[in-house]
Parts: C-alpha cells; structure tokens; sequence
C-alpha cells in the first residue's frame, strides 16, 4: 500500500539539512542555522543583518521575524562577532560600559586577525584575515587598532 508520507517526516533530521532561507533563497546548512521562535529558520547571517537594518522604534521590535512578524527572543552569539544591541542577549552584560579589547577575546576565534572592524557592513565583526604576527593580521598590524570599546546602553 502506498504512503503518503513525505521523506521530511520519515526523517526529521533531514529537514534541517533541506532548509532554505527565506531570505537568500540558498540551502542552509547546519552550523549556519538560526532557528526563531516562531520556528522560521534563516541562515545566522541573513537573520543577524536583517535584525541590524531594522528600525527600533521599541526595544524589542528589531527582532520580529521577517516573515510572520512574531516578536522573536534574542538570537545566539556566535564565535566572531561582539553582540548587538536588542539582538543578543549578551549584550546587556557589557552595557554601559568601556570595555578593554582584550576583555572581548571570548568572543573572537582564535585563528583569525583580533581586530574589530569600527566601519563598514560588518562593523563591530572581527576581522576575516589570517593573522600575521602578534594576533594581527598584514592590515591591522600597520594600522592603530583601538583599544577600548564602548557599548552604548
């Protein structure tokens, strides 16, 4: 007898391979998988930069979801970039405060230059290059890097 059951619901695992972000309109695959509350999912990147384009007019309303406009909780912080105000929930422990680069390497992947880009679209990201010596990459070790970081309230 025939089933009418899909192969998303033989294998549920599956379905997190097979997503497609709504936004790009790309595969996302597992490590780049970000999961709202409402249940939509979009690739981290996507999410996180329409989440930063978003005009805040109340705390919480640059974190609805794109598609439905559920309100949606903070989304996780991954390796490499310093949390976002009203994004990640990390943020309010560093609120208000001047905070010392070093302070921020839990933050920061290890293989990669220390920098954080201060302009551009991934600003307040760390910076992709490989390092070159002293935890920098070419650029950054020719360049003043700062030394403190302020995070608004």
């Amino acid at each position: 007898m025939a089933s009418n059951v899909t192969a998303e619901e033989q294998n549920p695992e599956q379905e997190e391979h097979l997503a497609v972000c709504p936004i790009c309109y790309d595969t996302i695959k597992p490590g780049d998988l970000e999961t709202l509350t409402c249940g939509h999912k979009y690739h981290y990147d996507c999410i996180l930069a329409t989440f930063k384009g978003s005009p805040v007019t109340y705390e919480n309303k640059s974190r609805e979801c794109p598609y439905c406009r559920v309100q949606s909780d903070y989304i996780s912080l991954r390796p490499g970039s310093l949390p976002f105000k009203n994004i990640h929930r990390e943020y309010e422990e560093l609120k208000g405060k001047n905070i010392k680069i070093q302070t921020l390497d839990k933050y920061l992947v290890k293989s990669r230059c220390k920098a954080i880009l201060r302009t551009g679209a991934n600003k307040g990201s760390q910076c992709s290059r490989s390092i070159a010596e002293n935890g920098y990459c070419k650029i950054h070790l020719k360049k003043p890097v700062a030394t403190y970081m302020y995070f608004s309230v």
